[in-house]
């Protein structure tokens, strides 16, 4: 087969783990009352890839990072509330804690991100309504990363390997 075809075929099958991934995440995040779950979608396509390692290893570093974001954020806003000044100080301490755990992801990154995403929407809230969009925006995030891990999984054993394998043993 060219290899054009080979990797038009790789890219479709990739376009439909991310399509199939999606459809799952917002009706069901949407049936537990998450109303635009933008959040589980963007995590979806920022944590997929062609390969099944690759995408543990994504995931892997969103959910820590994700984790290690929330807890600033939460803490943030549980102790001085949502606001630009504790948005300030949030990220600064989310980078300092990022950078220096040895061996922490390459993608440390995303846990500033996470906090701007999660104490940023909560600004001029009450802390109560902060801290609940928190925990929702948190909760996306971990959603789409096991949905985009459970079909990198489940897409990872394809019975056209088999048929593949089998046509090449009998031409060779």
């Amino acid at each position: 087969m060219p290899s054009f075809i080979m990797s038009l075929s790789a890219s479709l099958l990739f376009a439909l783990k991310i399509a199939l991934a999606t459809l799952l995440a917002w009706p069901m995040l949407t049936w537990l009352g998450i109303e635009q779950p933008v959040w589980a979608v963007v995590t979806i396509a920022a944590v997929s890839d062609p390969k099944l390692a690759a995408t543990a290893d994504l995931v892997r570093d969103r959910v820590s990072n994700t984790l290690i974001g929330c807890v600033v954020a939460l803490l943030t806003v549980w102790t001085v509330g949502a606001h630009l000044g504790s948005l300030a100080a949030a990220l600064a301490v989310s980078v300092v804690l990022a950078r220096t755990i040895d061996h922490y992801p390459g993608s440390w990154r995303l846990t500033p991100i996470t906090v701007a995403i999660l104490l940023g929407s909560g600004i001029g809230l009450p802390a109560s309504a902060a801290l609940n969009l928190a925990g929702l925006r948190a909760a996306e995030i971990i959603v789409g990363s096991l949905l985009a891990l459970g079909l990198a999984w489940a897409f990872s054993w394809r019975p056209h390997r088999r048929w593949r394998n089998w046509r090449l043993a009998r031409q060779g």
